[in-house]
């Protein structure tokens, strides 16, 4: 009994492409950070660290605070400026400061990790809003002022999404 050979040649650079469009194909679109700050374009963490040294536009913080839904007197104590210096900044449509705009990045990115791990802007915004009895009886909005307490927030929403607690 003869065995029949199949004779197939192997392209790696088509068979690679492939590969590669088939998991594009598949991949589940991720939510993130540009979507928060409302950039319509291909950015990499270069564009960020330039546009964070220059100073976000307050358009553009202005957009992830109303995505996120947070009330001005927040968001000012959030950023780490006065209401006065929130409400010239709204007027003039001037720059943040280069902390001021960190924090926003940061706060915007941890708002896109939540969307991810959650499923929805809305569960993300509820979620962010509400004291989580791991973070000790503070919101996750209260914790994102500062990077210890992001990095805490992130911690959670890894358990949550890897199902280590809820």
């Amino acid at each position: 009994m003869k065995i029949k050979r199949l004779e197939h040649k192997v392209n790696p650079v088509v068979d690679a492409k492939e590969l590669l469009r088939q998991a594009k194909l598949k991949r589940k679109k991720v939510y993130d950070v540009t979507k928060v700050l409302n950039i319509k374009h291909e950015v990499n963490n270069f564009y960020f660290d330039s546009l964070i040294t220059k100073g976000f536009p307050f358009h553009m913080a202005r957009w992830a605070q109303r995505l996120i839904d947070i009330p001005d007197k927040d968001f000012a104590r959030l950023i780490g400026i006065s209401m006065s210096a929130f409400r010239r900044l709204k007027i003039k449509k001037g720059r943040l400061s280069r902390i001021s705009s960190d924090q926003v990045y940061r706060l915007s990115a941890l708002f896109a990790f939540g969307v991810d791990v959650l499923g929805s802007e809305d569960a993300a915004r509820e979620w962010f809003a509400r004291r989580p009895l791991p973070l000790g009886r503070r919101t996750p909005l209260e914790l994102a002022e500062t990077d210890p307490g992001s990095r805490e927030v992130e911690s959670l929403l890894n358990s949550i999404r890897y199902g280590g607690c809820l």
